[in-house]
C-alpha cells in the first residue's frame, strides 16, 4: 500500500479527522506505518480512543481502496494529500487543512450532478415529446376536417357529372372523371397519413397485445413514405408474408421503426451510395427479426456500449458503414 493510499484510507475511517491523522503520521513516521501498526501500538500512542482504534481494524480496506481508485480513474480525478509536494499551497495555510482533498465527496457530487442532469434532460425530452405529440394530433385533426369536406364534395360532383342530362363530349367527361379520381386518391393518401399521425401521437399504455407485424409496417410506411421519394436514395423493403401474430405495443413499435428510418436517412445524407434496407422476417419459431441497415457513416466503436443512452448520438460521425437491428 502506497503512502497516498494509506492517507486516503485513514481519511475515510469515521472518527479520524485531519488533526488525529497528522499526529499519527508524526508519531509513527508515515501513513503506511500507521496503517500497519498493531492495536497495542495504536493504544500506546495515546492519540486515539479505543472505539476509533476498533474502527480502523474493522474497516474494509481492500474493497474501499479499489472502489475509490476506480471512481478516481472513471472521473479523471487526481487525489492529493497534505504530505505531498503538489498539495495546494494556499489550502495548506488555512486552519485545520484537510489531510487529503476529499476525492470521495467530489466524486459523489459529480455522480449526483451527472444523474440529476441526465434525469432533467430525459424529463425535458419527454415533456417536449408530449407537447409535440399534442400539437401533431391537433394539427392532424384540423387538417382531417377539411379533407373530409373536399372528398365529399368531389364525390358529389363526380355523381352529378355522370348524369346524362349534362351535355358534354365523352372525352371531357372521361377527363373530368379521371381528375375526380385523382383528387379522391390524393385525399385518401392525406387521410391515411393523418390517421397514422393521430395514432402515432397517442400516449402508449405499454400494454402488449396480439398484433400482425404488417399492421405496424403499414402505419410506419404511411408516416415515412414521403421521405423516400428522393430518387438518389435506394430503399429496399423485404417483408416476409404470412408472419405470425406477436405480442407488442403497436405505437411503440412504429416509433422504433420511425427512429431507425430517420437515423438511416441522416446517415446516408452525405455519402455517394445512398442505400437503405428494411427487412422483417421470421428468425425461428419464437422470434421475428426487424432490421434496418444503411451505407451511412456508422457507429463508432467507442460509443457502442452507450448507444441506448438518451444523450448519445452518432450524428456527425465520419464513419462510413452502419447497421441497426432490433
Amino acid at each position: 500500500m502506497t503512502e497516498q493510499e494509506s492517507v486516503i484510507l485513514l481519511n475515510a475511517i469515521p472518527g479520524l479527522g485531519s488533526v488525529r491523522i497528522r499526529r499519527l503520521v508524526e508519531h509513527f513516521g508515515s501513513a503506511c506505518k500507521v496503517v500497519k501498526a498493531k492495536e497495542p501500538q495504536l493504544t500506546d500512542s495515546e492519540i486515539l480512543p479505543a472505539n476509533v482504534i476498533r474502527k480502523i481494524f474493522e474497516f474494509d480496506r481492500d474493497n474501499f481502496l479499489q472502489s475509490e481508485y476506480n471512481l478516481l480513474q472513471r472521473y479523471g480525478v487526481k487525489a492529493v494529500t497534505i504530505f505531498e509536494e503538489n498539495y495546494p499551497a494556499q489550502l495548506a495555510t488555512i486552519h485545520d487543512p484537510p489531510v487529503g482533498i476529499d476525492a470521495a465527496l467530489n466524486i459523489e457530487n459529480a455522480i449526483f450532478l451527472e444523474a440529476k442532469t441526465k434525469r432533467m434532460e430525459e424529463e425535458g425530452l419527454e415533456d417536449r415529446r408530449l407537447a409535440l405529440d399534442h400539437v401533431a394530433s391537433s394539427m392532424a385533426h384540423e387538417i382531417d376536417n377539411p379533407m373530409g369536406v373536399i372528398s365529399g364534395q368531389v364525390e358529389t360532383l363526380q355523381i352529378l357529372f355522370q348524369d346524362a342530362r349534362i351535355v358534354m363530349s365523352n372525352d371531357i367527361r372521361q377527363r373530368l372523371n379521371k381528375s375526380f379520381n385523382f383528387i379522391l386518391e390524393a385525399s385518401g393518401r392525406v387521410t391515411g397519413m393523418i390517421r397514422a399521425i393521430q395514432e402515432y401521437s397517442k400516449k402508449t399504455t405499454g400494454e402488449l397485445k396480439p398484433i400482425k407485424i404488417q399492421e405496424v409496417e403499414d402505419g410506419f410506411w404511411r408516416l415515412m413514405s414521403h421521405a423516400y421519394k428522393d430518387p438518389s436514395i435506394k430503399f429496399i423493403k423485404q417483408i416476409e408474408s404470412d408472419l405470425p401474430y406477436i405480442l407488442a405495443d403497436k405505437i411503440q413499435l412504429e416509433e422504433i421503426l420511425v427512429n431507425f428510418s430517420n437515423n438511416a436517412l441522416h446517415a446516408v445524407r452525405n455519402v455517394e451510395e445512398k442505400k437503405i434496407m428494411f427487412k422483417i422476417f421470421k428468425k425461428n419459431e419464437d422470434w421475428i427479426r426487424i432490421e434496418f441497415s444503411d451505407t451511412g457513416y456508422g457507429i463508432p466503436k467507442a460509443i457502442i456500449s452507450d448507444i441506448f443512452l438518451a444523450s448519445v448520438t452518432t450524428k456527425g460521425s465520419p464513419f462510413v458503414s452502419s447497421s441497426r437491428r432490433g
